[in-house]
């Protein structure tokens, strides 16, 4: 994993009052990273003060998209782990979206929910090389599209170094909306969505997996586990 350049200076920082934001990051949504509580989060702010300090970009936006559209601004997004966000993402579309969305399945979806009926079930055949395992985890939407297909991989991100002005993890969501309220001058008092509806997240536990389906999904996941470790590693020298 690379990471030369990694240590490099990032855009000036302006201080700002509490409730009184003067900074702007272009975030991307990636999913089943809880961006739907963060635009929660960024709504209230612009209800409360007619501030918007930060813009969250559509599903479909990569890094490199967003870096080309928006060449002057701050980058941020949240990761999560890629065995998690696979199984949430499974879940997820398995339900429709529901009970916050109701988006139908595509083709390649139907046929795939009507195949596996859990992640557990999808990871074992993947595992026992059926093609019709990875042919649906390329037709489900949030298993399709990784984290290294959102951010491109380590020598991406070490090009973009200088514009990275957030990075969040789901797993300590609160920890960082709280970091970023900070950073961003947000008002205090505000807060994210925690409700599964607000939120967009799954009102159940995620089901199990069997250790040959964790095997064969974790490897299977093995550019999105690239992006992850090189994210963690920013984070780590980034801490405020």
């Amino acid at each position: 994993m690379t990471l030369s350049g990694s240590g490099g200076p990032g855009p000036a920082r302006t201080p700002s009052a509490p409730g009184n934001a003067t900074r702007r990051i272009v975030f991307l949504h990636i999913g089943k990273t809880g961006g739907t509580a963060l635009r929660g989060l960024l709504r209230a702010q612009v209800e409360a003060t007619g501030q918007r300090p930060f813009r969250i970009l559509s599903h479909s936006v990569t890094l490199a998209e967003a870096a080309a559209q928006f060449p002057h601004a701050e980058l941020g997004f949240f990761i999560r782990d890629p065995l998690d966000r696979l199984v949430s993402g499974f879940v997820s579309r398995q339900r429709r979206g529901r009970p916050r969305f109701d988006i139908p399945w595509s083709a390649g979806e139907r046929a795939a929910f009507s195949r596996y009926d859990s992640p557990d079930a999808l990871g074992r055949a993947l595992a026992r090389d059926e093609p019709e395992a990875l042919a649906a985890l390329a037709a489900i939407q949030h298993t399709r599209d990784g984290l290294a297909h959102f951010l491109g991989g380590p020598e991406l991100l070490d090009r973009l170094v200088p514009r990275l002005g957030f990075i969040g993890a789901t797993e300590s969501f609160d920890t960082d909306i709280a970091r970023l309220k900070r950073r961003l001058g947000l008002a205090p008092e505000l807060e994210a969505p925690r409700d599964p509806v607000g939120a967009h997240r799954s009102p159940a536990a995620a089901p199990p997996l069997s250790e040959p389906a964790r095997a064969a999904l974790t490897a299977w996941l093995a550019p999105d586990y690239a992006v992850h470790a090189w994210c963690t590693a920013w984070r780590a020298r980034h801490p405020d």
